[in-house]
């Protein structure tokens, strides 16, 4: 096991008899505390002499972490191009199996470490490449396994303090209660939901303990105590955990903040038209008013999640995986963990699940609480939407409002790094429960139910029969007059596009007036009364319009008079228009038909079955009569949805599905449609064998289509992306609209059957029960990432670990003379810091509205911070080197009372030395020889250098020059330097000036910056996507206009690029800083170092510490050494080995080592 804090060094000698123009190579990976990864982004290339050939050895050697398994495989290369690894058997001594072959393997357990090896040509595996990068397999950790979590076979349903749980919230349970009558011996039924998310025979619930908690409604009279009391102990057999909130909170919370605020806004309705249309939440006068009325909401919402907070918190236990569904508990994540963090070695893996869309990040900035709302989101561990769009406006806000970006993770998964936790964002698709649409359509009364359907539409008319019984032959020839039949169910709410489908359908019956007699529309639209002003508005433009509709094309119908229009008031039964035909005697009105949705009855009935109060078992519907019926059938449903059952009767009757949402969340409703139609045929000739149905009058009589049917969706519907067989629609271009609806209705069946057997593969293999099973299996994934034991060749990211500041503050006073006899503690503790984002908190660039002009520039570090830094910097055991991309005009007098500081500004082309590494020469150079050593100026930053990559910088010379250097303008005394690389900037910004004028001229936001000596543009104050582009074309063309000149264009400070010397990177100052540091003590290495950074511009700072280490002699006392390179913020890729969370981490750390050099004997230094 790696020893935090040590280095060791191998030293590779090799024997091969390779031929002429041919090279050793040697690829390393390192096993470090667990983690397996590349010791560098290149193989490490070996060298040889006339002199010494055959044996090849490393010009210098690879620094690792002291006591860590390195594992290595030597290669042949030829003109720059691998030709084969060495093959290594499998029973060879001193090597590791991997998932892509066999490595040698040594310990670095010595401070240095020779290898020698024989390379053997003949032993050559020519199938063998070199792998990408090395990660290891997981270890399962409070977590379940992939097993536990995936398998439905592996864990049984018992609840024990080992067994890993799954608890489920959502805010109504997905349970029906139903109060029975008075005589029955129970108050009450309970039966489950159809639901995504309720208990089924095929449910996650069947092989991991499974919880429910959420709300609960009950229909009828005031609920007593001693009612509650009794659901309460009758719903724990079911596994559910009610929660029951105040009527006035929940109303206020729920029909208010969610259904008013949240749901409008989430589907991307502007807060304007809340205020001044029918989306507006009661009768306000003003938008003040409204304001008002939202923040006192959202303190109700608040309320309401705290209470689940507080409701969760008393069940879950350390293991436990909780999953948070829809946008009722989106603070729910963030408020669990912060409980979370609060207890010590509890772990609660959690999910959070959208099922309606997600705005624009526009339009979602419009709401206050949109930054809570985001930070609670990222608070889970896994966050999940439906389709990709959805998910990549939530990934657009989090980089624009909180500036985090999304990545790729191994197995393509999406993931937010957010301080220490990485957050997976999954887009998981559900499909249907095919095994319960089976199980209606093996019931023959569901194909009587179908014709009934048609019947009572007037799609199918009967003229010589008053009535049919499909159980019965019937072999006399029948006068059969038959329609094409459209149907559509909606949630009453504008956005479902009603009105747009019925333009539709009248420009259809305009530009084709036959159509009238051969096409009928029925329209279903369900009420649930949780958006009162939507509805009642959407109401009445839809029946007004049906009604004009029908009158235009068929001069013999008139509406008959409603009641009353439909409104606020909305009552539990149904409203309908039919034409005037008149009814046979004993006719009855359709009952109420019913079930899942999209939006408003998903969470209410799709997730919780809210509102559903039972099946209809029979159908008793009238035959139309009338030659002359109406071409629209509108019926709306109140407080009620679909049942399995009625909605497959209806989907055998239907010729076509149409949809037409503006924009929708969760539809199942057309791959429901697809199944059935595509079944039909199937079950049809079951019936007919079995003789339960009349094969004549099937066949005959079901469809004018045959047995086929035809799926016409909105582009902006959630089922568009995920049906590739439907055809798809602009509700908004009428005329296409109809022009689709016409191909769709007249479309031959081979081409109809072609389409639905495009989506049956999906619909088949997606039930809810996978879905479970996939988002559960990203915590897995997620685990796997983070936490490993065996070994697989499949990631070629270091994996950085926390940085164990106990540790860091140990060696820090190891490093103190009295320990560490003979050894002279002067300078013997370094320090590097980057300043922005390390010392600094900076704004980050991708966040859309700035707070400053710039990310660090015109503000200081805390009191605090300062404070640390100038008693560190003032202990002569210490020696700090700060270094930052600002200019020294910008950085002014930040650090000019720290004198002992070494500071380096311009990315360390401008630098002054601390009065404790002052030599007497300083003060007299105005040229001199580098002090750098060739070796040490890198032009990459790949972890633990080796000599491949580095290049020489003989032309690096110390220049005094006075725009750069001199004396401080501040007064503090000190003296500058600058590094000058032989290059004419004058005629570099004649060039380059011109080309960033431009640039600067197109994109609002940006602007020159002067650079001394170079120049630079900034554009953190654009738009971060517009000010990205433009940086990259605008690299573009001064990389083209400088090629003649030893200058490159780099982006050394966030939402910047600047002109400045090849050669230039902060390692060169950092190696100038160790280097005078070794001078000072004789050349021996300091006992302790610390470096830190955030951006990948600091990653040379780390990798010239591990070149200092590696070229340090002999007796340089690299056993006493004590390192450690650390980000800021976890950055897989990053040659650092540790990581701490933010700037406050860093600032708690200085301040604890700023206790310790105060108190070196204090026994407890405590690091917040």
């Amino acid at each position: 096991m790696a020893v935090e804090g040590k280095f060791a060094r191998i030293h590779f000698r090799v024997h091969c008899e390779s031929q002429i123009g041919q090279e050793v190579t040697i690829y390393i990976a390192i096993n470090d505390f667990g983690t397996i990864y590349s010791a560098s982004y290149k193989p490490l290339l070996l060298v040889t002499t006339p002199q010494s050939y055959p044996i090849w050895y490393s010009s210098d050697p690879v620094v690792v972490p002291k006591g860590s398994q390195v594992l290595y495989k030597f290669g042949l290369m030829e003109q720059g191009d691998l030709l084969a690894y060495e093959g290594i058997p499998d029973n060879a001594i001193n090597t590791l199996t991997t998932d892509r072959g066999n490595y040698r393997v040594l310990s670095a357990d010595m401070s240095d470490t020779l290898v020698d090896d024989t390379f053997d040509l003949t032993q050559l595996d020519l199938k063998a490449y070199l792998p990408d990068y090395l990660v290891t397999a997981p270890v399962y950790s409070n977590v379940a396994s992939s097993q536990d979590l995936v398998d439905n076979k592996s864990i049984e349903n018992v609840d024990s303090p080992e067994t890993p749980r799954l608890i489920i919230v959502c805010y109504h349970l997905p349970i029906l209660i139903k109060r029975n009558p008075i005589d029955s011996s129970e108050t009450f039924s309970i039966t489950w939901a159809e639901s995504l998310i309720a208990k089924s025979d095929q449910s996650i619930s069947t092989s991991l303990t499974t919880y429910w908690l959420g709300t609960m409604s009950v229909p009828g009279a005031v609920v007593t105590d001693d009612e509650l009391a009794d659901l309460t102990e009758r719903l724990k057999l079911l596994n559910c955990i009610p929660i029951f909130l105040p009527s006035e909170l929940s109303r206020n919370a729920y029909h208010g903040f969610c259904k008013e605020v949240l749901w409008t806004v989430f589907h991307n309705v502007d807060p304007l038209d809340q205020i001044h249309a029918a989306w507006k939440l009661g009768d306000l006068s003003s938008p003040l008013d409204w304001n008002s009325n939202v923040n006192s909401l959202y303190e109700s919402y608040l309320k309401v999640n705290q209470i689940f907070s507080d409701t969760v918190n008393k069940y879950v236990r350390s293991g436990d995986c909780l999953w948070v569904h829809d946008y009722h508990l989106m603070l729910l994540p963030k408020l669990v963990r912060e409980t979370q963090e609060s207890k010590e070695s509890f772990k609660v893996n959690i999910v959070f699940f959208l099922h309606i869309p997600f705005p624009t990040s526009q339009i979602f900035r419009s709401l206050s609480c949109s930054t809570e709302l985001l930070m609670s989101m990222s608070s889970a561990d896994v966050v999940g939407f439906h389709t990709f769009d959805h998910a990549r406006h939530f990934l657009t806000a989090m980089k624009r409002i909180l500036g985090i970006r999304s990545h790729t993770k191994p197995g393509g998964l999406l993931a937010l790094s957010i301080a220490d936790r990485e957050v997976i964002v999954t887009v998981s698709h559900v499909s249907i429960e095919t095994n319960l649409v089976d199980k209606v359509l093996s019931d023959p009364l569901t194909f009587q139910r179908a014709l009934d359907i048609r019947l009572k539409y007037g799609v199918t008319s009967i003229l010589d029969t008053p009535s049919l019984n499909l159980f019965r032959d019937v072999n006399k020839q029948l006068n059969i007059v038959k329609k094409r039949m459209i149907v559509g169910i909606d949630v009453c709410q504008r956005l479902s596009g009603g009105v747009l489908k019925l333009a539709a359908y009248e420009k259809l019956l305009t530009d084709a007036p036959h159509e009238k007699d051969l096409v009928t529309l029925v329209q279903f639209n369900v009420r649930s009364n949780s958006r009162l002003g939507d509805e009642s508005t959407t109401s009445k433009d839809m029946i007004e319009m049906v009604q004009r509709i029908n009158n235009k094309f068929n001069s013999n119908y008139h509406a008959s008079a409603l009641d009353s229009v439909p409104g606020s008031q909305f009552n539990s039964t149904k409203s309908s228009i039919y034409g005037s035909y008149k009814m046979n005697e004993g006719m009855t009105k359709t009952p109420s038909i019913v079930t899942l949705s999209s939006d408003n009855i998903l969470e209410d009935r799709l997730l919780s079955g809210e509102g559903v109060r039972g099946n209809v078992s029979s159908f008793s519907f009238p035959q139309s009569t009338e030659p002359h019926s109406p071409v629209i059938y509108y019926e709306e449903l109140s407080l009620r949805s679909m049942s399995l059952s009625e909605r497959v009767a209806l989907w055998l009757a239907a010729d076509l599905y149409l949809l037409t949402p503006i924009k929708e969340g969760l539809n199942l409703y057309p791959l429901e449609y697809i199944y059935v139609r595509n079944q039909m045929s199937e079950y049809l000739k079951g019936h007919i064998k079995s003789g339960a149905l009349s094969g004549q009058l099937i066949e005959s009589l079901m469809s004018s289509k045959g047995i086929t049917g035809s799926v016409v969706v909105s582009e902006f519907s959630t089922c568009s992306s995920l049906l590739n067989g439907s055809l798809k629609i602009n509700p908004y271009y009428t005329l296409k609209v109809a022009d689709t609806l016409h191909k769709a209705l007249y479309m031959n069946s081979n081409e109809c059957a072609q389409r639905f057997q495009r989506d049956m593969n999906f619909i088949t293999s997606h039930p809810s029960s996978k879905w479970t099973r996939e988002i559960l299996s990203d915590i897995v994934d997620l685990s796997n990432i983070s936490t490993h034991s065996s070994i697989s060749l499949t990631s070629n990211l270091s994996t950085q670990i926390p940085l164990n500041k106990e540790r860091l503050l140990s060696s820090y006073l190891s490093a103190d003379f009295a320990t560490r006899a003979g050894v002279c503690n002067y300078l013997s503790r370094v320090f590097v810091f980057d300043y922005g984002g390390t010392l600094l908190h900076k704004e980050k660039f991708d966040i859309y509205i700035k707070q400053t002009l710039s990310a660090i520039s015109g503000r200081k570090p805390t009191d605090r911070m300062m404070a640390a830094i100038r008693a560190i910097s003032n202990d002569p055991r210490n020696a700090v080197l700060i270094v930052t991309g600002l200019t020294k005009l910008k950085l002014g007098d930040t650090f000019s009372d720290m004198r002992n500081v070494t500071l380096a500004t311009s990315n360390g082309l401008v630098y002054s030395w601390g009065d404790n590494l002052r030599l007497d020469e300083d003060d007299n150079r105005t040229r001199s020889s580098s002090l750098v050593d060739p070796k040490y100026a890198m032009t990459n930053s790949s972890s633990f250098q080796n000599s491949s990559n580095k290049t020489s910088t003989n032309s690096l010379v110390n220049l005094t020059v006075d725009e750069m250097s001199g004396n401080d303008m501040y007064g503090s005394g000190r003296k500058w330097n600058a590094l000058d690389y032989n290059i004419d900037w004058q005629v570099v910004r004649e060039i380059a000036v011109p080309i960033i004028t431009k640039f600067t001229f197109r994109t609002n936001g940006t602007c020159q910056t002067p650079r001394i000596p170079g120049i630079g543009w900034s554009y953190f104050g654009a738009d971060p996507d517009w000010g990205e582009k433009q940086s990259t074309q605008c690299k573009i063309e001064l990389e083209a206009a400088l090629a003649k000149h030893d200058v490159k264009i780099m982006s050394m400070i966030q939402g910047s690029i600047e002109v400045v010397p090849k050669q230039l990177h902060k390692g060169v100052i950092t190696s100038l800083f160790l280097n005078r540091i070794q001078q000072k003590r004789a050349n021996r290495l300091p006992a302790f170092a610390l470096v830190i950074g955030d951006e990948v511009s600091d990653d040379f700072m780390h990798d010239s510490l591990y070149n200092h280490i590696a070229s340090s002699l002999p007796g340089a006392g690299l056993r006493n050494f004590e390192g450690f390179t650390v980000t800021v913020g976890k950055r897989d890729g990053s040659p650092a080995l540790y990581y701490t969370n933010d700037v406050t981490d860093v600032e708690n750390l200085l301040v604890a080592l700023q206790n310790a050099t105060n108190n070196p004997s204090s026994d407890a230094i405590n690091i917040q």
